[in-house]
């Protein structure tokens, strides 16, 4: 099951840009996405707790990291820093002068909510990219799940802010690709062939929600319509891309 976020209501663009209209595709979120994104949230460093010497405690946090980060950074010494590529499983090491080195790790300890792990003698912390592709996604949750008590399977919707339920209108579909979730939320342009030319619409891609019966969408237009009310609709049911999205 994969998600739409439609806007609800026509918005006016600033200084002549084009702004969204009602029934645009804002946001579409593969099942892939949504389980990274839950995955990323539960294994924030923040929620790692502390040692006794003020840097994150191991668990999810580190677990996560080593899966889907590109570079794991550790200082060997104290003029080096062995960085590892974990995509590739190459090594690389750096020399800063000590006082250099010690000033850049003091510096990042003294954020509330830094990411550093290891010891002060040997602290570790990670960088780079991070790898959101199937077997990643699919990879960390199996570790997730063997080592606590989170389940994938309670993790199903996109998570959701303050503003969502209230100002746009949420629908589950069924899965789709990468590929897909992008070409969802492409712009119209003045020339297909031209990517610098001018947006014409924010979005390519559109659901005539309104017309739907109210038996599809789960819930009455007035209902939506009102910022004042909390509409999700998601677990209501699983529509089909192919009949319900249309291209302006």
């Amino acid at each position: 099951m994969a998600e739409l976020l439609l806007k609800v209501h026509d918005q006016r663009g600033g200084k002549g840009a084009a702004g969204y209209l009602d029934g645009d595709v804002v946001v579409a979120w593969s099942q892939n996405q949504i389980g990274w994104r839950w995955a990323s949230a539960i294994c924030a460093p923040k929620h790692a707790g502390w040692t006794s010497e003020g840097l994150r405690a191991d668990g999810l946090a580190r677990g996560y990291l080593n899966r889907m980060r590109q570079f794991r950074f550790t200082r060997i010494s104290a003029t080096e820093v062995r960085r590892r590529n974990l995509f590739l499983g190459q090594n690389q090491t750096f020399t800063f002068a000590a006082s250099e080195l010690d000033a850049m790790i003091a510096q990042r300890l003294q954020h509330p909510y830094h990411a550093i792990f290891g010891t002060l003698a040997r602290p570790v912390w990670y960088g780079g990219r991070t790898r959101v592709g199937v077997p990643y996604v699919r990879d960390v949750w199996t570790w997730i799940e063997a080592n606590s008590a989170y389940r994938r399977a309670d993790y199903r919707e996109a998570p959701t802010g303050q503003v969502e339920p209230y100002a746009f209108l949420m629908l589950s579909v069924d899965d789709m690709s990468e590929e897909e979730m992008t070409d969802l939320t492409e712009p119209e342009l003045a020339d297909p062939d031209d990517p610098g030319s001018d947006i014409v619409k924010k979005r390519r891609s559109f659901v005539r929600w309104r017309d739907m019966s109210q038996a599809d969408r789960g819930a009455t237009v007035e209902d939506i319509d009102d910022r004042r009310k909390r509409v999700d609709v998601r677990r209501h049911k699983e529509h089909s891309r192919a009949v319900i999205v249309e291209a302006r």
